[in-house]
C-alpha cells in the first residue's frame, strides 16, 4: 500500500462515505451490489493501512 498525506486521508474518507451512501441507495432500490461492497472494503482496508503507517510516521 502507498503511504497517504493527511489530505490524502481525507480524499480516502470521502470517497468511502460516497461509496456507503451508493450501496445503501443500491439496496434501497433492490439491487445487490458484491462489486460496490468489495470496492468498500478495499478502500477501508487502505485507509486502515494508511492511517497506521501516519501513525508510525507521527511517533
Amino acid at each position: 500500500m502507498t503511504e497517504l498525506m493527511p489530505d490524502s486521508l481525507l480524499d480516502l474518507r470521502e470517497r468511502i462515505d460516497q461509496q456507503r451512501n451508493t450501496i445503501d441507495a443500491l439496496k434501497r432500490e433492490g439491487h445487490e451490489c458484491p462489486d460496490a461492497e468489495r470496492q468498500l472494503r478495499h478502500m477501508l482496508a487502505e485507509l486502515r493501512t494508511s492511517e497506521t503507517v501516519a501513525r508510525r510516521m507521527q511517533g
